[in-house]
């Protein structure tokens, strides 16, 4: 799409394949100098998959998402991936809902993995106003291993973004929120032990976040 030009879609329930386990991603925007606009989708899947992201954003001047809701994804026994990926691009987000994937269950105390973040931004500026109507992003849940093996292992909850050499805008309002994932819970020694919860924002190198009230 050039430069100047717009495309909008709105109101599809969008599906991920699931082959040979792995779920494909759902929706990829990718090399566009427009603007896209993309309101009232729904994007959901389950399968044990190590897919990066089943929303895709890639080199877009910019995208816009609006009143979207990016479920949660099962990720079986792999480890969990972020919902939205947004790599070298401008994303808008008003009035979303993205939630992280959750850790796996695993009956053994390893490999663990910590929960995925809902958003990962690499290169980009993301803007999330939440001050509209509400809007949702939260990490996904760690895990604990299974109380029949010791010794128990905990992990974290993810963050609700996940910055690396980017610019995170959010806009705050009642009722809205930018929220970690909850830590995973084990029995360790015999008490019931959590794991630390995720940040609402992890900020890596060069990354900034700029917040402002309603």
């Amino acid at each position: 799409m050039a430069a100047g030009e717009e495309v909008r879609i709105a109101g599809l329930t969008l599906r991920s394949g699931v082959l040979g386990g792995k779920a494909a991603t759902a929706l990829v925007v990718g090399q566009c100098t427009g603007t896209v606009v993309l309101a009232d989708l729904f994007a959901g899947g389950s399968a044990v998959t190590a897919t990066p992201a089943l929303v895709r954003v890639t080199g877009s001047q910019q995208v816009n998402f609006d009143a979207c809701n990016f479920g949660l994804l099962v990720s079986g026994t792999q480890a969990p991936t972020e919902w939205m990926i947004v790599e070298d691009s401008n994303v808008d987000l008003n009035a979303c809902v993205l939630k992280g994937a959750a850790a796996p269950a695993l009956f053994s105390p390893s490999p663990l993995f910590d929960g995925a973040s809902a958003l990962a931004a690499m290169g980009s500026v993301v803007r999330i106003s939440l001050s509209l109507s509400l809007s949702d992003l939260t990490g996904g849940a760690g895990m604990g291993s299974s109380p029949f093996f010791s010794p128990g292992a905990i992990t974290s909850g993810g963050a609700a973004v996940d910055a690396t050499t980017s610019i995170v805008f959010a806009r705050g309002g009642a009722g809205n929120q930018l929220k970690g994932g909850l830590g995973g819970f084990a029995v360790v020694g015999g008490l019931p032990t959590y794991g630390p919860g995720g940040p609402a924002v992890a900020l890596g190198p060069d990354s900034l976040l700029s917040t402002t009230g309603d």
